[in-house]
């Protein structure tokens, strides 16, 4: 598994229902394709945004859903990003995130 860099704030593994997690992934990675976004696939989908923020969505590996935690340089930064990774997992705002 690829490790993102954790300097700053960590916002904890949250676990989200999903009906089809690999649709869902890539859906979360069309949103994100291109710009200064690096994504890594190397346990599920990491997104490294150019503010230093990041996120990983996976496969929970216990049921029918996806997990995701996010990083960033301070709280604030964290929660945002937490609140929008949510939204897209949930299928919410996916334009959102373009």
């Amino acid at each position: 598994m690829s490790t993102p860099h954790r300097s700053g704030a960590f916002g904890g593994a949250h676990g989200v229902e999903v009906a089809d997690p690999a649709a869902t992934l890539a859906a979360i990675e069309a949103a994100y394709t291109g710009g200064g976004v690096r994504l890594d696939r190397a346990d599920g989908l990491t997104v490294r945004l150019e503010n230093g923020s990041w996120f990983t969505v996976r496969p929970s590996g216990d049921g029918p859903g996806l997990r995701f935690t996010a990083g960033g340089p301070d709280a604030a930064s964290v929660r945002q990003l937490g609140d929008v990774v949510l939204a897209l997992v949930r299928g919410v705002g996916l334009e959102a995130a373009a």
